[in-house]
């Protein structure tokens, strides 16, 4: 075959052929058969194509390797931040429910002074009843040294204020100002 580039003239075998004439100056031609066979073995051990295989599919068993390493380490650094996220919530629910039932109880004292109704008193010792539950549940889920520190804060005060709450709807009707 034939192969003309400019005013040059190239004679090439079949694949990978021998060319006949090179331009060095433009870097183009291909050395001859006979000088890359001295060249390969006069350049030291060579791998065999399996050994091409094997590092080639070991390299990349290796990356698949790490990057799974990667990913797994990564998912359960997430689920934890879910689990803690879970948590506050829960405890953020906990303190919310604790402040209407302690809120609902002031309420409904408050209204068994004003008009002596015996269903506010009812709910009142239904809101308290709420309230301690909710004082329990948060203490459960209380982690850490400030939020444990927090509730130990607030049951005493619960406790005052429930027996002040008890011990004005303990007195007659009208005789609690």
């Amino acid at each position: 075959m034939t192969l003309f580039v400019g005013k040059s003239r190239y004679l090439c075998g079949g694949f990978g052929g021998t060319v006949v004439r090179q331009l060095p100056a433009l870097g183009i031609g291909m050395r001859s058969a006979t000088e890359r066979r001295t060249r390969r073995n006069t350049k030291g051990p060579t791998m065999t194509t399996s050994q091409k295989l094997w590092l080639g599919f070991g390299t990349l068993t290796a990356l698949l390797v790490l990057s799974s390493v990667a990913i797994i380490v990564r998912v359960r650094s997430i689920e934890g931040r879910v689990g803690e996220m879970a948590n506050a919530r829960n405890l953020s629910a906990a303190a919310r429910q604790l402040e209407n039932n302690t809120l609902g109880y002031a309420l409904n004292v408050r209204v068994f002074l004003q008009t002596g109704e015996p269903q506010a008193r009812q709910d009142a010792v239904i809101e308290a009843a709420q309230a301690e539950r909710q004082l329990k549940e948060y203490e459960r889920l209380a982690t850490t040294d400030r939020q444990r520190d927090m509730a130990g804060r607030f049951a005493p005060l619960w406790q005052e204020f429930q027996k002040l709450g008890q011990s004005r709807m303990a007195l007659p009707f009208g005789r609690c100002s």
